[in-house]
């Protein structure tokens, strides 16, 4: 069972981080919430906040200026080619860190890094991390192949912090751990959220057909709903399925007059659900995720002539803060700062700080703390950065709440908070998020 329930949030995690985790980050003309720039852009001149800088050396334990001497090195593995901007956040997140935080002891970080592209190159990266002797720590960006592979090869021999977690292993590994709630969060936090917060008693559910996304609906999704009592109707239909598909599969599972309908797809569903929801007139209680609020969907929205941003009266998931409602304490705001001004293209990919980025930069400035908190000169093993790993409880940048590890059936997922927005009416307001302290917990009995 618990390996069905992870293999479901597989499906949807490519979808949902970028969060979700999306909710960490966008392109940075999108940073005021007044319509967004193309993919890739990003704010011109981002000009220093005092308070990005003074928060951002509270939470690393930094000092202001620029870093000098010795690399302290850490490993990241990542997966280039399906994840640029995750390597983005981390070199943009190092860069910073050494510019202007005073890297870690004074020292300032250097990434090693090795790309996983096909399974094989998982073995590879593993035995090179494992066997670089100035490592003690790695970090990996996001992986959807290969992931067993190469927690088989490292684990035991350096500390693992994983920016993104996408494949089965990330969720249950013992090998690591990670910060962000994830995928399996996400859903499940927007399940809770339908009976917690909209008091739901029939929730309509468009998902993807395919087995993995079956099984997050039936094992992440479904078993809140029935405890709760609440009426579930999910309709799978494929990741291409077209405006007409949507605009069917909406009738079948009852949307029109459902209390709720809980939805997960990429930007381009995103856009193909918007118009298949003004085809027929309805309006339902959309509850997705920050993929629906991302740049493709905005653009869209500009080109049919809408009022709005996003899609109006709809509620997005994230780890609970929001881009386009930024704050100075959990981050948000050092990160549209930071990661406007370092981020750099990789290869032919352009600059992209929403989705993969936001979380991996977090997870490297946290990376940053622990490193601190150890001691660069001292954070050499891995026993002392494996157990300083799993002992920090939170909060960490750009994740609501504390942090728990160790937690059944998804050991190595540590964040068990989420936040939901809503976009209406020409501007976003918290609904359940860790800006108003209401975030959804997972932890918490249900209601």
């Amino acid at each position: 069972m618990r390996g069905r329930s992870v293999a479901g949030a597989l499906a949807l995690s490519s979808l949902l981080l970028a969060a979700a985790c999306s909710s960490s980050g966008s392109s940075g003309g999108a940073a005021n919430g007044a319509g967004g720039a193309g993919a890739g852009e990003v704010s011109s001149a981002p000009v220093a906040n005092s308070d990005n800088n003074a928060w951002a050396l509270r939470y690393t334990g930094g000092s202001a200026g620029a870093a000098k001497g010795t690399p302290y090195k850490i490993g990241f593995v990542s997966q280039d080619t399906f994840l640029p901007s995750a390597t983005q956040g981390a070199r943009a997140a190092v860069a910073y860190v050494d510019a202007e935080l005073g890297g870690v002891g004074g020292r300032p970080i250097e990434l090693v890094s090795c790309s996983v592209n096909v399974p094989e190159d998982a073995a590879r990266c593993g035995a090179q991390m494992a066997n670089d002797a100035s490592l003690s720590l790695v970090i990996v960006g996001g992986l959807s192949v290969g992931n067993k592979e190469f927690y088989d090869a490292v684990g035991g021999r350096k500390a693992i912090l994983i920016g993104n977690a996408l494949a089965s292993e990330d969720f249950v590994t013992t090998r690591g751990v990670a910060y962000t709630a994830g995928s399996p969060g996400v859903l499940m936090g927007m399940a809770r959220f339908a009976v917690e917060e909209l008091k739901a008693r029939t929730v309509a559910g468009i998902v993807p057909d395919t087995p993995a996304g079956r099984a997050a609906a039936q094992q992440l999704v479904k078993p809140i709903l029935d405890a709760a009592k609440v009426k579930f109707r999910p309709v799978f239909i494929s990741l291409q399925a077209t405006t007409p598909d949507l605009t069917t599969a909406l009738q079948a599972s009852g949307a029109g007059s459902a209390d709720a309908l809980i939805t997960a797809f990429p930007p381009s569903s995103c856009i193909s659900m918007y118009d298949a929801i003004r085809s027929l007139g309805i309006k339902p209680k959309v509850i997705t995720t920050d993929q629906c609020a991302d740049v493709p969907v905005r653009a869209h929205l500009k080109s049919v002539g809408a009022a709005d941003t996003v899609p109006d009266g709809w509620y997005y998931a994230n780890y609970g803060y929001n881009f386009d409602l930024p704050d100075v304490d959990s981050g948000m705001k050092t990160y549209q700062y930071a990661a406007s001004k370092y981020a750099k293209p990789l290869g032919s990919a352009p600059v992209e700080l929403r989705g993969f980025s936001g979380p991996t930069f977090g997870t490297v400035m946290t990376a940053a703390k622990i490193v601190n908190q150890i001691g660069a000169d001292k954070a050499t093993s891995f026993d002392v950065v494996d157990r300083a790993l799993r002992g920090f409880t939170g909060p960490a940048m750009l994740q609501v709440g504390p942090l728990k590890c160790g937690q059944a059936p998804f050991v190595a997922v540590c964040g068990h908070q989420i936040g939901v927005d809503q976009y209406a009416g020409g501007k976003w307001t918290s609904v359940r998020d860790g800006l108003n302290d209401k975030p959804v917990n997972l932890l918490a009995p249900a209601s």
